[in-house]
């Protein structure tokens, strides 16, 4: 069996890209799953600006990256989406919308209808088909739960089908959240630390709440069929207003 590295991080439009990069550096993942990258109409997104500075210290990832949403309510506007980076390449890759920009536009461009979607991509870990998953779903006032952001979770679960996954998540949601007990019931890992906050409001407009406020939103998911060895960690980083996640397991 050989140990891997698959970390989830959402890194806030990449705008520390130098900080992101040392971080990957120093934890060597072999998959990444990353949420919130930007794409500026005069440059490449954001999950292939970072594997570039990667590969400029020797750090090879394929990378795929999905957008789902060009930002109506900020200047100058940008793309965003969700991405995965892998050492190992990827079989094929999927885009699932969970939710439209139809339904952003019919109730009158409300952030909590913007688009969102998942990228899925297969790759062959030690013989076995392994689903890698990044999204980031809605955000609903308080981290509250909603019907709407039950529908992108169930829109996510059926992509994801009975396949192994690995799911790298912002899912906007507390760990008391019915959205969060739907997809844990239909893993085989369940970690330890959901106590422990992986997001610090730094909005000075105070949108989210108190500046400094802490909250578990972001978590990695996965079923795979062997988990005994399987070993999580949140990291310290002063890349994003998230902390990255990771997972360590053998195959």
């Amino acid at each position: 069996m050989k140990q891997y590295k698959f970390l989830s991080w959402n890194i806030q439009g990449g705008k520390k890209l130098t900080e992101i990069t040392q971080l990957i550096l120093n934890e060597n993942p072999d998959f990444i799953a990353l949420q919130e990258v930007r794409h500026y109409a005069d440059q490449v997104d954001g999950a292939t600006l970072l594997k570039n500075e990667l590969a400029k210290l020797r750090k090879i990832y394929f990378v795929e990256y999905f957008q789902t949403f060009v930002s109506d309510r900020h200047q100058p506007s940008y793309g965003i989406g969700n991405a995965l980076l892998s050492r190992l390449p990827f079989k094929s890759i999927a885009k699932k919308w969970l939710s439209n920009l139809d339904e952003y536009l019919s109730n009158e461009k409300s952030a909590l209808y913007e688009p969102r979607g998942a990228i899925l991509a297969d790759v062959e870990i030690a013989g076995n088909k392994i689903v890698l998953v990044s999204t980031h779903l809605a955000y609903v006032e308080g981290f509250a739960d909603h019907s709407f952001k039950q529908e992108q979770t169930n829109q996510l679960l059926k992509a994801m089908g009975d396949n192994e996954y690995l799911l790298g998540i912002d899912l906007n949601s507390l760990p008391d959240s019915s959205i969060f007990k739907t997809i844990q019931v239909k893993t085989t890992f369940i970690e330890h630390l959901l106590n422990q906050s992986t997001w610090t409001n730094q909005n000075p407009n105070g949108k989210y709440g108190k500046i400094g406020d802490q909250k578990r939103i972001d978590y990695i998911f996965t079923n795979l069929k062997d988990s005994s060895n399987t070993k999580f960690a949140i990291l310290n980083a002063s890349g994003s207003d998230h902390l990255p996640l990771l997972l360590t397991f053998n195959l």
